[in-house]
C-alpha cells in the first residue's frame, strides 16, 4: 500500500493498521484507505476510501470478529479537539456511528485512551472514562477517577481493567498505582490491586490473565511482570534480571508493551541481545509459569538472529524472527510450548527502507492475519527531490508464504 501525495520535505501521519480476511486498512490524515490484503504491493486497487470527519488521533488494535474497530477523530468544529470517537466497518468502509466524548478539561499532552472489551467501547482521558454499547454509541456509564488520581487508560478483551496513577495517596506522597476490573455494562469496580510502594513505572501488559509490568529503581524500565487471577489476588512475580529479559512498555498508552506475549497460563518473554559475543548478537524467548513464576522452556533465535513474539496462535507462540543485518532473511516461526520446538512458517525480505527495530516505541505497527504478517508505518517523510515531484511511499505491505510481496 502506497501513496504519492506526501509533499517533499513533509511528514504526514499515517495512523493505524488492520487487517481483516478482506482487506489491508490503513489511517492518512483523516482518511482511511483498504486494499485486497492479499494483494501486491504494485498491483493493489483500493477497495475502499473513507473520509473521517477529522484527522485520526487515536486507535485500537481491537477488532471485533466481524470487522469493527472505533478510533477518537479531531472535531474540526471544535477547535480540533481529540473528543469524536467512531466506529468503522473495517471490510465495508462504512462508519457506522460516531458520537462526542464528554472531556470538559481538555490537555493535548493528556491523550484520549481507546479499548474495546465484549461489547463495549471504552475511552478515557486523565479525567474521565466512558463506555459506549458498541452497537450504537449509546453511553452505558461514567467513570470519575479516584481522588487525587487521574486514569491512565485502559486495557480490553475478555475484561476491562483501568489502571490509576495516583499522587499524594501513598505514605510520603510517593505516586503509587492501582489496577481496577470493571462490570462492563455498569461501569462499576469489582475488584482493586494496589501495587507496592516503591513502583515507579506500571503498564498493563494483559487484561485475561491479568498480568502487569512494573518498575522500580533509578532506571526507569520494567524490572518485573506481576500476574493476578480472575479475583485480581496476587499470584506470581517473575523478575526480568535487570537487562537479561527487555519488557518495554508505552509511556502513554496502556496495554502497549513489546516482548512479552501471554498465553497458555505462561508468559513468553524476550532476552536481551548476547553482547558477549561480538559475531553473534543473538537472544532467545524464555517462557515463565503464571503461577509460580518460574521458568520454563528456552527458544533459541539462532546465530546472530533475534526473535520476538508477536501473538498466540491457538496454544503456540507466533514470532517474528530477523538477522542482524540484511543478508539473512526474517522468517516468521512458530514455538510450541509443550515440546520446545521451532517451526519456520515462511521467510520474507523486509523493502528498501524497512529496516526493523522491535525493541521498543520505535517498532513498526505489526499484525499477523490469515497466515501473513502485515508491518505499517506511524507516519511517512517524504524526501525533497529536485523536481518537486512527490515521490512514492509506501505506507504498508505485507508477506505470507504463498505470495512473498504483498
Amino acid at each position: 500500500m502506497s501513496t504519492n501525495t506526501v509533499l517533499p520535505g513533509k511528514t504526514e501521519q499515517t495512523p493505524g493498521l488492520w487487517v481483516t480476511k478482506k482487506a489491508l486498512i490503513k489511517g492518512k490524515g483523516s482518511d482511511l484507505f483498504a486494499v485486497e490484503a492479499k494483494d501486491s504491493v504494485k498491483t493493489a486497487s483500493v477497495l475502499w476510501k473513507l473520509s473521517l470527519t477529522g484527522t485520526v488521533c487515536w486507535t485500537t488494535d481491537d477488532v471485533t470478529v466481524d470487522g469493527r474497530t472505533a478510533m477518537i477523530l479531531k472535531d474540526k468544529k471544535n477547535g480540533n479537539r481529540c473528543d469524536q470517537l467512531a466506529m468503522i466497518d473495517l471490510d465495508s468502509g462504512k462508519k457506522l456511528w460516531q458520537t462526542t466524548v464528554p472531556r470538559q478539561k481538555f490537555d493535548e499532552l493528556i491523550p484520549t485512551a481507546l479499548t474495546m472489551a465484549k461489547g463495549v467501547v471504552a475511552t478515557s482521558w486523565g479525567d474521565g472514562a466512558v463506555g459506549y454499547d458498541m452497537r450504537n454509541g449509546q453511553k452505558l456509564w461514567r467513570l470519575d477517577p479516584m481522588k487525587n488520581c487521574k486514569i491512565a487508560g485502559f486495557t480490553g478483551g475478555r475484561t476491562l481493567l483501568v489502571l490509576h496513577n495516583c499522587y499524594g495517596v501513598a505514605p510520603g506522597g510517593e505516586l503509587s498505582f492501582q489496577v481496577q476490573a470493571l462490570d462492563l455494562r455498569t461501569g462499576k469496580t469489582t475488584w482493586t490491586y494496589r501495587l507496592a510502594r516503591g513502583v515507579d513505572l506500571a503498564n498493563i501488559v494483559s487484561s485475561s490473565p491479568v498480568v502487569l509490568a512494573v518498575g522500580a529503581g533509578d532506571d526507569m524500565k520494567m524490572t518485573d511482570l506481576i500476574s493476578l487471577d480472575s479475583r485480581g489476588k496476587y499470584q506470581a512475580t517473575i523478575r526480568l534480571e535487570g537487562d537479561r529479559y527487555q519488557v518495554k512498555c508505552s509511556d502513554d498508552v496502556v496495554g502497549e508493551c513489546w516482548g512479552v506475549v501471554i498465553g497458555g497460563g505462561q508468559a513468553f518473554v524476550t532476552s536481551g541481545v548476547n553482547l558477549e559475543d561480538v559475531d553473534d548478537a543473538a537472544n532467545w524467548v524464555v517462557s515463565f509459569d503464571l503461577k509460580t513464576g518460574k521458568a520454563g522452556l528456552k527458544f533459541d533465535a539462532g546465530h546472530d538472529q533475534r526473535m520476538y513474539p508477536l501473538r498466540m496462535s491457538g496454544n503456540r507462540v507466533l514470532a517474528t524472527r530477523f538477522g542482524s543485518d540484511d543478508a539473512a532473511p526474517a522468517s516468521v516461526v512458530s514455538l510450541d510450548p509443550k515440546t520446545g520446538k521451532q517451526s519456520t512458517y515462511f521467510y520474507f525480505g523486509l523493502p528498501e527502507g524497512w529496516a526493523v527495530d522491535m525493541d521498543g516505541e520505535a517498532a513498526p505497527e505489526m499484525q499477523f492475519e490469515d497466515g501473513g504478517v502485515f508491518f505499517g508505518k506511524p507516519s511517512i517523510y517524504s524526501e525533497k527531490t529536485d523536481s518537486g515531484v512527490p515521490a512514492e511511499q509506501r505506507m504498508a505491505f505485507g508477506v505470507g508464504p504463498a505470495d512473498q510481496g504483498q
